[in-house]
């Protein structure tokens, strides 16, 4: 409800008046939902950073070494701005 009525007597007539609500603003923490971690490469065994998206829960993904440029299956397990698990694809 954005305010409230009420009933107001101006000079003998009957009016209603709109009255605003004060709201009470609560402003969450703003979660960034991209996270950089380090992974080391299985193939040639140099670490890179990795972007990840945490808005989806699990997620499977392909990156490229960005030394050796090897693929790299991934298995990615997170909750909304944070990262829980990293792991290599069998």
């Amino acid at each position: 409800m954005d305010g409230v009525w009420s009933n107001c007597t101006f000079a003998g007539s009957r009016i209603q008046r709109r009255q605003s609500a004060r709201r009470t603003q609560t402003r969450l923490p703003s979660l960034n939902p991209l996270v950089e971690t380090e992974i080391a490469c299985p193939h040639c065994g140099e670490s890179f950073p990795l972007l990840v998206d945490t808005t989806q829960n699990e997620q499977m993904l392909v990156e490229d070494c960005s030394v050796c440029c090897r693929p790299i299956n991934l298995t990615i397990v997170c909750k909304p701005g944070e990262m829980i698990d990293v792991r290599e694809a069998e």
